[in-house]
C-alpha cells in the first residue's frame, strides 16, 4: 500500500498484515520522523493484495523497484520493500564489500591506542587538581543528594571502594565487602 502525506506529498510504500489497512501508520524511520514532525494527515491506498506469500513477497519488490522508492526524493523508503520477508531480494554483498566490512569488524576487534596517545591522556588526567572537600561543601553536597536515585555507575563505585579483603578473627571466614562483614563477623560472630 502506499502512504501519502497530505500536507508536504511525501509518499511511504509499505505492507502490513492488519486487516484494517488505515490502523497501520508506517515504521520506517524516516517516514516515522516525518509523521512526527508534520503530524499524521494520510491518505492510504492499497494497490496490491494476495493471500499468497511467495507471490506478494515479489510483487512487493517489484512495486519498489518500479517506484524507485530508495533513491526518490518523493518517496520516504530507505530500502526497497520485500513484503514480510527480512532479506532484500536479490541484492547481494559484492566481493569487495565482503573485504571491507571483514577489515572494518577485525580493526575494530583488535584496536589499540598508540604510545603518543596513551601519553597525551595520562598527561591530561594527571594534571586535573582535586581539592579536599570542606565539611561544609561535603554536607551540602550530602543534602542535595538525599532522595535522589543512583546510576548504575555510581552504585558501581560505591561497591568498589567498600571491596577490601578482610579475614574474621573468630571463625577465618574470608570476605571482601565491608558491610556485610561488620554485620555478620568481628564482634558480632557466632564462634566468638
Amino acid at each position: 500500500m502506499i502512504k501519502e502525506h497530505n500536507t508536504t506529498g511525501l509518499r511511504y510504500l509499505c505492507v502490513t498484515s492488519k486487516d484494517d489497512h488505515n490502523s497501520y501508520k508506517g515504521s520506517g524511520k524516516y517516514w516515522t520522523t516525518h509523521i512526527k514532525k508534520h503530524g499524521y494527515d494520510v491518505t492510504t491506498t492499497v494497490i496490491f493484495e494476495s493471500p499468497q506469500q511467495h507471490i506478494f513477497d515479489a510483487k512487493s519488490f517489484e512495486i519498489s523497484k518500479e517506484y524507485d522508492v530508495v533513491n526518490s526524493q518523493q518517496w520516504a523508503n530507505l530500502c526497497h520493500e520485500t513484503g514480510f520477508k527480512k532479506s532484500v531480494l536479490g541484492l547481494r554483498h559484492t566481493e569487495e564489500s565482503k573485504v571491507k566490512m571483514s577489515r572494518s569488524s577485525k580493526r575494530l576487534s583488535g584496536w589499540k591506542h598508540t604510545e603518543e596517545s596513551k601519553i597525551l591522556m595520562a598527561k591530561a588526567a594527571k594534571s586535573q587538581t582535586h581539592l579536599p572537600m570542606t565539611e561544609a561543601a561535603r554536607k551540602k553536597l550530602s543534602q542535595s543528594n538525599k532522595g535522589k536515585p543512583r546510576s548504575k555507575a555510581q552504585h558501581d563505585a560505591t561497591l568498589k571502594a567498600h571491596r577490601v579483603t578482610l579475614v574474621c578473627p573468630y571463625c577465618g571466614h574470608i570476605g571482601n565487602y565491608l558491610p556485610t562483614m561488620y554485620r555478620w563477623h568481628f564482634e558480632k560472630c557466632r564462634n566468638k
